[in-house]
C-alpha cells in the first residue's frame, strides 16, 4: 500500500497525536473516501470506516495503524467533548427552562408582594362630609336629575375651546422598543391637544431604560410636566402624569384605596388665561372581575374628592372597566361627573373594550369627542374638545 501525505510530509512519531492526512491506496481495492490516520500504541489495532461503511483491506495492509473520522484529535476531542462516537449533541432540556422560568416568576413576585403591594384606605374624605357645598351650582340632567358643578369665572364665557386627551402609553414597552416613546410624543404632537392625561408612566425604571418618561414627552412635545408617584420599583418610580401647554400652579398626589398594586389619583391646577381648572388623572386597579369590590372602593374615593374641588375639574384615566360593569354603571349615573362622549369604540387593542374615559363636572359642554386609533401602545388615546359654561345653572343650596 502507498500513502500519500497531505499537509507537512513530515513523518508520523508515535507520541505526535495530530492528524495527518492521507488516502490510502491498495491495489485491487476502491476506498472512496480518505482517512485520518494516528500512530498505533501497544501494538493493538483499531480501524473505523467512513460514513459510507467499513474500510476494506488485503490482508496484513496498513497494519499497526489506526483509522479514524476526518475531525479533531482525541486529545482536543477528550477536553472539548465528551460525547461517545456516535453520541448525539446534548441539548438542555424542557423541564430546566420551565425550571429556570418558574424559578425567576417566582423571585419577581416575591419583590412585587414584599416591596410593592400594599394595603390602605387611601386618602378620601368621610362618607357623608361636602356632599353639595355652598357654593355649588346646580342643573338638572336627563330631565329629573339634579347635578352639581363648581362655579366659574365671569370671564370663561369668553376663554377657547379645551382639548383635552386621555393616553396609557404602555411605558413597560420602551425596555424593548427604543422608539416608543418618539412615536408616543409624535401622537401627540399630531393632535396638539391643550392638556393631556398620562397613564402606565415610568420613572427612571429598568423598564424605561432608566428615562423619566414624563420628562422626555416634555421635551419631545413642547409640553410643561408633572409626575405623580404610584409607588416605587427597582430603584424608580411609577405612576401617572400630566402635560399641558398651559402653567401648572401646582399639584397633589392622593392615595387611592388599594389592595395589591398602589393605585393613585393626580391632581393638578392649571391656569388658563383668567381661569383655572383641576385636571385630575387615574389609573385604577386591574383583574376584571376579581378586583371589581375594590375598583368601586376606588371610584367612590374618586367621588368624594371631585365633591370637594373648589375649582371646574376634568378627570381623565384608565378605568380598567367597560361601562357596563356595575362600578361604571354607578359613577356614570354620578351628580358631580358626566362623561365626555359616547363609549362605543375600543380603546383597549387586546380585549376590544371600552376602558378609558375622559370625565368632566357638569358645566362643561361635550363638542366632540373621539377614540384615536393611531401610536405604538397597547391602548389608544381618547380626546374630547370641552367648552367651558359660564353661568349656566342656578345657585344650590346646603
Amino acid at each position: 500500500m502507498q500513502s500519500f501525505f497531505f499537509g507537512s510530509g513530515d513523518e508520523l512519531d508515535r507520541d505526535d497525536w495530530e492528524p495527518r492526512c492521507l488516502v490510502p491506496v491498495v491495489r485491487g481495492t476502491k476506498i472512496p473516501l480518505p482517512m485520518v490516520t494516528y500512530p498505533a500504541r501497544g501494538g493493538r489495532r483499531a480501524e473505523r470506516g467512513t460514513a459510507r461503511g467499513p474500510l476494506t483491506t488485503t490482508p496484513g495492509s496498513n497494519a499497526g495503524r489506526h483509522h479514524f473520522r476526518f475531525g479533531s484529535s482525541p486529545r482536543r476531542r477528550m477536553s472539548h467533548d465528551t460525547r461517545q462516537p456516535g453520541e448525539p449533541a446534548r441539548r438542555v432540556s424542557g423541564k430546566r427552562i420551565v425550571a429556570i422560568l418558574a424559578l425567576s416568576f417566582a423571585a419577581f413576585m416575591t419583590y412585587r408582594v414584599f416591596g410593592v403591594y400594599t394595603v390602605r384606605v387611601g386618602e378620601c374624605a368621610p362618607p357623608g362630609t361636602l356632599l353639595v357645598p355652598s357654593d355649588r351650582r346646580s342643573i338638572t340632567v336627563d330631565g329629573d336629575r339634579v347635578a352639581y358643578f363648581p362655579p366659574r369665572s365671569p370671564a370663561a364665557h369668553a376663554a377657547p375651546s379645551l382639548l383635552v386627551m386621555s393616553y396609557n402609553i404602555e411605558g413597560h414597552a420602551a425596555r424593548l422598543d427604543a422608539q416608543h416613546l418618539e412615536e408616543i410624543a409624535e401622537v401627540i404632537r399630531r393632535h396638539n391637544p391643550d392638556v393631556v392625561g398620562l397613564q402606565e408612566v415610568h420613572r427612571r425604571t429598568w423598564q424605561s431604560r432608566f428615562e423619566d418618561q414624563a420628562e422626555r414627552l416634555a421635551h419631545l412635545t413642547g409640553m410643561k410636566a408633572f409626575f405623580g408617584r404610584s409607588f416605587s420599583s427597582w430603584g424608580g418610580e411609577y405612576g401617572n402624569a400630566v402635560l399641558t401647554r398651559w402653567e401648572i400652579g401646582g399639584c397633589l398626589v392622593h392615595e387611592l384605596p388599594s389592595l395589591g398594586e398602589p393605585r393613585s389619583l393626580t391632581e393638578c391646577r392649571i391656569r388658563i388665561g383668567e381661569n383655572e381648572l383641576s385636571f385630575f388623572v387615574t389609573h385604577l386597579t386591574t383583574w376584571g372581575r376579581l378586583r371589581r369590590r375594590m375598583r368601586a372602593e376606588q371610584i367612590e374615593c374618586l367621588m368624594q374628592l371631585m365633591r370637594r374641588s373648589e375649582r371646574p375639574y376634568i378627570l381623565v384615566g384608565d378605568f380598567n372597566a367597560s361601562p357596563s360593569t356595575p362600578e361604571m354603571v354607578e359613577l356614570l349615573r354620578s351628580d358631580h361627573l358626566r362623561a365626555c362622549g359616547a363609549h362605543d369604540h375600543p380603546t383597549h387593542r387586546l380585549t376590544r373594550q371600552h376602558i378609558d374615559y375622559i370625565f368632566s363636572d357638569h358645566g362643561w359642554q361635550t363638542r366632540s369627542a373621539r377614540v384615536v386609533r393611531e401610536g405604538p401602545s397597547d391602548h389608544w388615546p381618547l380626546i374630547a374638545e370641552l367648552r367651558w359654561i359660564a353661568a349656566a345653572g342656578t345657585e344650590a343650596g346646603n
